[in-house]
């Protein structure tokens, strides 16, 4: 098929979008914007869904975006914001699929598209770039942000009927993207080597580091004269372990203080009472993108605890952390991807035991060890967006 390659057109499929504030909300959210800035033509259609985690100051990276669209389509079933404060497809989001479908053929009146791009999760988009590359016979091709199924291994392994429906649905999939070397492989292991696979990292946005290097942290600055640790996202149960060591380390080394910002918070306030650090450790709870890179940006060391539930999870904290180039303490778990990409850009560390977290910590307060940050830039969204492209260019450009 022959591309102009100076304005690809491409329909982005993605159920989470800006206002809604996750992590796959912020990836295709910038991977739309820096295509269309390298010269893509961009239609991104995703689900139109409010829930507390909005955060609409993402939306002020869509402003003068040449040749950028996004199109917002509520699912059926869900009305207004979700009832849990979360942004959770409902039983029937499945109906999403229809109406994109429905209107991407009214799209097709007036345009052609050079490819379809669909990133999971949830499984939604998928199905619509299935249905979508049926009824038009458009070049799809697939992201991952987490397994669908490989990485969960049931007792069955990669042999039950959600595996086999997974392989039935990629089936007209020749380029599959991943979000880690791990991830890659767990997906060839199910779709097979015949498919081409590409890794597009995760990043960080350079642009709301550079605005956190003119505005000062508030919530951090409650004790100016403390060593800051902080810790961002998420905190899975099998990655309290990881929390225990630094909080075993913290009480050995006076003058540090931790701080988490994230949604766990339950599981975080009773270790820290559980080891009576609620003197140096505060929770912060959920607050907006920008307002996190800020509060990294005045922290002494990042934390990133263990990451184990199954292979190739590299955390998109990982690269707020390098990206304001905050030393990386890492602590328990199977890294191997992410300590590789932690050496390269040497950005910190992997420690397991709390008498050598507290000593590095006490070489951290006195100044005896500096990291580099080498290379780093490599990890910007902008730059992992441009290599999709080329990606998409290189893919529906074959003979």
């Amino acid at each position: 098929m022959k591309v102009e390659l100076d304005r690809m057109n491409i329909l982005y499929l993605a159920y989470a979008f800006p206002p809604v504030n996750i992590v796959a909300s912020h990836r295709a959210l910038f991977q739309a914007v820096y295509m269309a800035k390298a010269g893509a033509t961009v239609t991104v259609v995703c689900a139109e869904q409010s829930s507390k985690r909005d955060d609409p100051e993402l939306l002020q990276y869509l402003q003068g975006v040449p040749g950028l669209t996004v199109h917002y389509i509520q699912p059926w079933g869900v009305k207004g914001s979700s009832k849990a404060g979360k942004f959770k497809p409902s039983a029937k989001s499945w109906l999403w699929v229809l109406r994109v479908a429905k209107l991407v053929s009214r799209l097709m009146r007036t345009q052609r598209f050079d490819v379809v791009y669909s990133t999971y999760g949830p499984k939604y988009p998928h199905l619509a770039g299935r249905l979508i590359h049926g009824l038009h016979r458009i070049p799809w091709v697939v992201e991952y942000r987490d397994p669908w199924h490989g990485g969960r291994k049931s007792k069955n392994g990669n042999t039950g009927f959600g595996v086999a429906f997974e392989r039935w649905l990629l089936k007209p999939v020749e380029l599959i993207i991943a979000v880690s070397k791990g991830f890659s492989e767990i997906l060839e292991s199910i779709h097979g080597k015949t498919r081409k696979y590409e890794i597009v990292y995760n990043g960080y946005e350079s642009t709301a580091v550079s605005r956190a290097n003119t505005t000062e942290s508030t919530s951090l600055a409650v004790n100016p004269d403390a060593f800051k640790v902080i810790l961002l996202g998420t905190l899975y149960p099998f990655q309290l372990p990881s929390l225990e060591v630094l909080l075993k380390a913290m009480q050995r080394v006076p003058g540090v203080t931790f701080h988490y910002f994230g949604s766990s918070t339950d599981n975080v306030k009773r270790l820290i009472d559980q080891y009576n650090m609620s003197s140096n450790a505060v929770v912060h709870g959920l607050v907006p993108h920008e307002v996190v890179i800020k509060e990294v940006k005045s922290a002494n060391v990042a934390f990133l605890p263990a990451s184990t539930a199954f292979k190739g999870i590299l955390p998109v904290k990982f690269y707020d952390y390098l990206g304001t180039r905050t030393p990386v303490l890492m602590v328990g778990g199977d890294k191997a991807e992410l300590e590789s990409i932690v050496n390269e850009t040497d950005s910190g560390v992997n420690i397991d035991a709390s008498d050598d977290v507290a000593e590095w910590l006490r070489q951290m307060i006195n100044g005896e060890i500096q990291y580099s940050f080498k290379g780093s830039e490599f990890y910007t969204r902008k730059n992992q967006a441009e290599q999709l492209l080329q990606h998409l260019k290189t893919y529906v450009s074959k003979p």
